[in-house]
């Protein structure tokens, strides 16, 4: 597939040496994106390198943990400039998040922002991460194994979201979580 060796720019990926950030850039790869990999976070938001004016899309990794939803709104806010010239994205990668009050505001702020930028032609999207296989020691011995997954599962809902297949898709929180998030479901 070649989902994004039409668009103009660069996907960055950013996130502090989380294992998923280099499989989400390998996966932007294999659909026809150059990539910009920033393995730390900037200090601030100011910080996010102007690399290249063309950015098609932003993925911010921020797990482990859970980011306070000022710093994600800030994050994303410092490349919205250069989304809205390409009508690009942005996803935000957050841990499977067990605050519930944390997790509904940083939903709340995905959908506000997403409807912001509407205007603008511009997508944000959340993807929250349960636990992954590459990340666990293999240590179940029950006979029905629990459900994993990997970071190429994570790789592959982030590439979905950035392109034009999921064009209509803005403001949505998409676990991959293998369920995770239906226990905590209200």
């Amino acid at each position: 597939m070649t989902d994004f060796s039409f668009r103009r720019g660069t996907a960055m990926v950013i996130g502090g040496g989380d294992p998923a950030v280099q499989a989400i850039a390998s996966r932007f790869v294999q659909l026809g994106s150059m990539v910009t990999v920033l393995g730390e976070l900037p200090p601030c938001p100011a910080g996010i390198p102007d690399i290249t004016p063309e950015l098609h899309t932003c993925v911010l990794v921020l797990r482990p943990g859970t980011p306070h939803p000022r710093a994600v709104a800030e994050l994303v806010s410092a490349t919205l400039p250069r989304l809205r010239r390409t009508r690009g994205s942005a996803v935000v990668v957050t841990s499977a998040v067990r605050d519930r009050e944390r997790d509904l505001e940083l939903d709340d702020l995905v959908r506000s922002v997403a409807a912001a930028e509407r205007t603008h032609g511009v997508r944000v999207n959340r993807v929250t991460v349960g636990s992954l296989s590459d990340e666990l020691p293999v240590e179940d011995e029950s006979p029905w194994p629990p459900l994993y997954g990997t970071v190429d599962d994570v790789a592959e809902a982030v590439c979905f979201l950035a392109s034009d297949r999921a064009g209509f898709i803005s403001g949505q929180h998409l676990g991959v979580d293998g369920g995770l998030g239906l226990s905590h479901a209200s």
